[in-house]
């Protein structure tokens, strides 16, 4: 499994990070909320499946741009090229899991 993902496996092990899904306008994509440590990631219900899974990953890379310095371009830019780039479906499965 990638790091992003042993990373998000970790958070939500000890309850720092949660998934939701919630029905929202199909404008909204997701997001990552991070408040006092704590972490959710918003998906939007409406999407489809595929459509979430590649969100997951954008919203995971995320992640590691909390506790970095990094300009917000090139956040953004680190999360879309993450969320593009090939991943094997069995690792998702198991981050799912």
């Amino acid at each position: 499994m990638g790091e992003e993902l042993k990373y998000a496996v970790m958070l939500i092990h000890c309850g720092e990070l949660r998934i939701k899904y919630v029905d929202m306008d199909t404008t909204f994509t997701g997001s990552l909320i991070e408040k006092n440590g704590q972490c959710v990631i918003l998906l939007n219900a409406r999407m489809s499946v595929e459509y979430n899974f590649k969100k997951l990953l954008h919203e995971v890379k995320h992640l590691k741009h909390i506790r970095s310095k990094l300009d917000k371009h090139l956040c953004e830019t680190d999360a879309t090229n993450f969320e593009n780039y090939p991943v094997d479906y069995n690792q998702l499965v198991n981050f799912i899991d």
